[in-house]
């Protein structure tokens, strides 16, 4: 599982929907009988700090940094 990025503008109805998907997923990640082994990588908060460098210019789809990004962060959620 993964928390799914932001999509701009932030705010927006599609968005609000993202952050209410990310809800049901933390819910799930913190019920031990899920057996879900480690916590979700939290694409949503680190794109929306950093939204400005990481989108395309249509602001749904990342840019080569943003994929470099999901990468670090499941790099990084995988060897914790």
């Amino acid at each position: 599982l993964s928390k799914a990025a932001p999509q701009l503008p932030l705010g927006s109805a599609a968005d609000q929907a993202i952050q209410q998907y990310n809800r049901v997923l933390d819910e799930l990640a913190a019920d031990p009988a899920n057996g879900i082994p480690l916590p979700p990588p939290d694409f949503y908060t680190y794109f929306r700090n950093n939204s400005a460098s990481l989108y395309s210019a249509n602001g749904i789809e990342p840019n080569g940094a943003g994929h470099a990004a999901f990468a670090q962060l499941w790099l990084q959620a995988l060897t914790q």
